[in-house]
């Protein structure tokens, strides 16, 4: 089962998803105007393996549990400005990683600074997407840095070590 993009539109509710789903498309929760209430709480069930781009684009929330069988995640929660705490398998509550790709940081965290991990080797697309982190240290086991991995952060200063093979397109686009 997927869900498929711009879904449904809210105005403040709680989303439980419930049931064999699979994917979440792009856009699918989405809401496009910040001034509006918009999802308080999200609820998905372990069978998700996929959460598209922008999926939850301005929920106001701030936990979120990364379901079990997570595979893909990008960037889903850009413009979520309360959102500070990830719980589950895949995460060290700052961000959401699964083999070995960091996939998201969570946006309204206010740590000036985040040291990745030392077992990343590749930060993922919009990982840090409309994120508040200033500084970056990223460890010589990174290899690659994808599409808009930084785009519209607050990013101040990151050290690019050598280990670094790869910097795709928009990777540090509007800092």
């Amino acid at each position: 089962v997927n869900i498929v993009e711009h879904f449904f539109d809210v105005d403040k509710c709680i989303i439980r998803c419930d049931g064999p789903i699979k994917k979440i498309n792009n856009r699918c929760f989405s809401i496009d105007d910040p001034n509006q209430s918009t999802i308080t709480a999200i609820y998905l069930p372990n069978s998700v393996e996929e959460l598209g781009r922008y999926c939850f684009n301005m929920a106001d929330i701030t936990e979120f549990r990364v379901p079990d069988n997570l595979q893909i995640c990008n960037s889903p929660f850009a413009n979520n400005p309360r959102l500070t705490k990830f719980t589950g398998n895949n995460t060290d509550g700052y961000s959401i990683i699964i083999d070995n790709v960091l996939w998201c940081y969570a946006p309204g965290i206010e740590n000036d600074s985040y040291v990745i991990p030392d077992n990343v080797i590749e930060i993922g697309t919009g990982a840090f997407d409309a994120t508040k982190i200033k500084n970056i240290t990223i460890p010589e086991s990174v290899k690659r840095i994808n599409y808009s991995a930084f785009q519209r952060s607050s990013l101040l200063s990151v050290t690019i070590p050598q280990s670094v093979e790869y910097i795709a397109d928009n990777a540090f686009d509007l800092c």
